[in-house]
Order: structure tokens, then sequence, then C-alpha cells
């Protein structure tokens, strides 16, 4: 249902400012493990008809923990298709260098615990420093949640920070409202 609901909004939103912004959705363990995830993104894709590169997945950590193979398998049939993909809260699980290595991940998001007041704590600044550098050096982008403060986002971006999220930018925003942001409204 989520996933439809995405898809549909994407068409909407194809005629306002909101055109070309990718919609996030968080997958479930459960449902990146079915069996038929793949095949019915592939269908809401064709249903709907829209760009595959709007659609972005964040799965957390814990999905490596399931059947590798299946995992993969699942990573290359969403890749075929441009689906973006992100592990979320990057550094709280069972992190490990080998999906990093042999999967093909877009984002890698690191968790808020390491951001939030990552200006006053040397060892989240060395950590949240570390994984900029890996996710770089694999050729990901890497996104910084939980930005609260300029000085943070000051921060983050000097060290290499792509993407930054949280109440700094905006707080959570209805549709009306994100569009209206967009807008500058």
């Amino acid at each position: 249902w989520v996933l439809k609901e995405c898809c549909k909004n994407l068409i909407l939103w194809q005629n306002t400012a909101l055109k070309d912004i990718p919609i996030s959705v968080n997958i479930s363990v459960v449902d990146f493990s079915d069996p038929n995830f793949t095949t019915e993104v592939f269908n809401l894709l064709e249903e709907y008809a829209i760009d595959s590169s709007l659609l972005e997945f964040e799965l957390t950590e814990t999905v490596f923990l399931d059947d590798i193979t299946a995992v993969c398998k699942t990573i290359a049939e969403l890749k075929s298709c441009n689906v973006t993909l992100s592990i979320d809260d990057f550094g709280t699980g069972f992190s490990s260098f080998s999906y990093l290595r042999d999967m093909e991940i877009d984002y890698l998001k690191i968790d808020k615990s390491f951001v939030q007041n990552v200006h006053q704590d040397k060892k989240s600044q060395a950590i949240v420093k570390s994984i900029i550098d890996i996710g770089i050096n694999l050729g990901m982008k890497v996104v910084a949640e939980g930005i609260e403060t300029e000085f943070d986002m000051a921060l983050l971006t000097l060290q290499g920070c792509h993407i930054g999220q949280g109440y700094h930018m905006s707080k959570p925003l209805d549709e009306q409202r994100l569009l209206n942001y967009v807008q500058g409204k």
C-alpha cells in the first residue's frame, strides 16, 4: 500500500515544483526478504510509468543479517531498474565492510545518534568523519541524519558530507507545506 501511494504521489507531483524530487521509503526486513518484493516493485513501476530513479528504498543493517545470497539478488534486481538504495541508521547495527564492498548501495545514512552534538563530542566526530570517508571512497553519497544546528551542518559539510537532513533544514511537513517550502513560500 505504501509503495502504491508513493507511486501515486510521484505521478501527481509531475506538474509541480516537486517534479524531480524522489520519495524515500523505509523497507522492512520482512518486505525486503519476501520473494515477491521485486516483482511487486516492478509491477508498480510499470503500472504508474514512473521514473524508477525517483523511488528510493532505505534499508536498515538488519537486512544484511538475512540470507545474504537472497539479499544480493534482490539488490541486483532493484539496481537493474535504477531504484536507489540507502543504508539507513548506519553505525548502530551490525555494520560490515563486506556488504558495503559487495553491494550496489547509493547512499550511506549516518545515524542521528552520532550527528547530534557532533561538535561537542570528539569520538562522535571521529566516527562521523570515518563514515563519510568510507562512503566517499566507495563511491556513495553520504547523508547525515538529525542535523539540528547550523554549526553541526557547517562541520559536516566541512568533513565532506553530501546531504543533511534534520530540524535545522525543516521539521516534517505535510504535502502542501512541502510544496510551499520548495516554492519558497
